[in-house]
């Protein structure tokens, strides 16, 4: 068999390559540290610094820190000034490797090819077995690692640029705070109508006769309920995420789950509305013979076309049922506008 011939120029480039990426791992090790005691920390914004002067600064041995201090000026992590014989981090490399809430930051990121090193039993019989390294199998750097490069690129991506660029998205995350606002408003207008305190001269609960007839009460309290149970699903589904698939997902959006709570707080706001229009049209009928203006009265004439006016205490279910079908179908708001104009 011939003996190759070997192109020295390629065999030395190919070589300078893998001694670089040999420092790099070795330079991997100092960004940890310099991490993890602060040293970065130290050196951001502090000017030019001796390595006597950072070592009181981080609370550490000026021997080692003057060997880090080299060995990061060698890898370009920071400035040397040979003239006085300082070292100084840039504003830019700060953001780097001092800034733990910057977008960019680097250092606990090398958990993750440490975590390699100590998973490398495990990988060697992946190889010879096929079988794969299950997610929670691995050391546990790998997940602090990952969850650290991570967390500041989605914190400062997600909302301002990432969200924003799904059409329509946003919006719908604020529904359900926007939901359970809006109910919330019409139960408290609700609430002022039944109370004889608030309400300016209608009797209470708008019954007929109170203590015999309960009147809008029970209406009332079903429509409490509803607000009490949009509030809750306003809560944001993701903050119940839990690590699913053997490990693998470590943070679930459970948006089908979110999309279902806010199908069932705009189905209960309908409900809600439809308790304040009954309660509304029939205050307004106990105010008689005044009249509202004309975009009110509108609402009021198509609450009255489904509903029948004040009387003795009825079964309220069908009522409620059909003011809420007036407001689902939109004929509620065609009425009003065809009344005053075209709403906003």
């Amino acid at each position: 068999m011939d003996t190759p011939v070997i192109d020295q120029t390629k065999l030395e480039s190919f070589l300078m390559r893998a001694v670089g990426d040999l420092s790099a791992g070795y330079g991997g090790v100092m960004v940890s540290l310099g991490g993890k005691l602060g040293l970065y920390k130290a050196m951001a914004g502090a000017g030019p610094l001796s390595p006597r002067e950072l070592a009181a600064r981080a609370g550490c041995a000026e021997r080692y820190v003057s060997e880090w201090l080299n060995a990061q000026a060698a890898g370009g992590y920071v400035e040397y000034h040979a003239a006085s014989e300082t070292y100084e981090l840039s504003p830019e490399q700060a953001v780097v490797l001092a800034d733990e809430d910057s977008p960019v930051y680097i250092p606990n990121a090398w958990n993750v090819p440490a975590s390699m090193w100590f998973d490398e039993d495990k990988a060697i019989d992946a190889f010879r077995t096929g079988n794969g390294v299950a997610w929670g199998d691995h050391h546990g750097r790998l997940y602090c690692g990952v969850a650290s490069f991570y967390r500041n690129a989605y914190r400062g991506s997600l909302l301002p640029e990432w969200l924003p660029a799904l059409d329509g998205v946003v919006a719908q995350l604020a529904a359900g705070i926007a939901v359970a606002d809006v109910g919330a408003l019409a139960e408290r207008r609700t609430d002022r109508l039944l109370d004889r305190t608030r309400s300016q001269g209608l009797p209470p609960f708008l019954a007929p006769e109170a203590g015999v007839h309960s009147g809008m009460m029970i209406a009332q309290y079903t429509q409490a309920a509803m607000v009490t149970e949009n509030r809750r699903l306003a809560t944001p589904a993701s903050v119940d995420s839990l690590p699913t698939s053997a490990m693998q997902e470590d943070h679930v959006s459970l948006a089908w789950g979110a999309a279902r709570k806010l199908r069932v707080a705009v189905e209960n706001l309908a409900r809600i509305l439809a308790v304040e229009l009954t309660c509304g049209a029939r205050a307004l009928d106990l105010r008689a013979p005044l009249r509202p203006a004309a975009g009110t009265g509108a609402a009021h004439d198509a609450v009255r076309a489904v509903v029948e006016g004040p009387g003795p205490d009825r079964w309220l279910a069908p009522e409620l049922a059909a003011v809420e079908r007036i407001v689902r179908d939109g004929s509620l708001v065609a009425a009003v506008a065809g009344a005053v104009g075209a709403l906003a």
